[in-house]
């Protein structure tokens, strides 16, 4: 299913573990990495520090 969902969208180079980063990223940012820590079930900051992303996504308009 992950693999349709990722042709439907278009989606190249994709994976599941993905959205996991994405979560741990956001939670991190707002907040903190404890927080991230606890989501993300590790044992260590070290562990979390691996998925948080450091690259932060561009905020845009939509378009018409």
């Amino acid at each position: 299913m992950w693999k349709r969902a990722c042709k439907r969208a278009g989606l190249v180079d994709a994976h599941f573990h993905d959205l996991r980063a994405k979560a741990l990223t956001d939670t991190e940012a707002t907040s903190g990495m404890q927080a991230a820590r606890t989501m993300g079930a590790h044992s260590t900051e070290a562990q979390t520090a691996d998925y948080v992303r450091q690259r932060k996504g561009r905020t845009i308009r939509a378009t018409k």
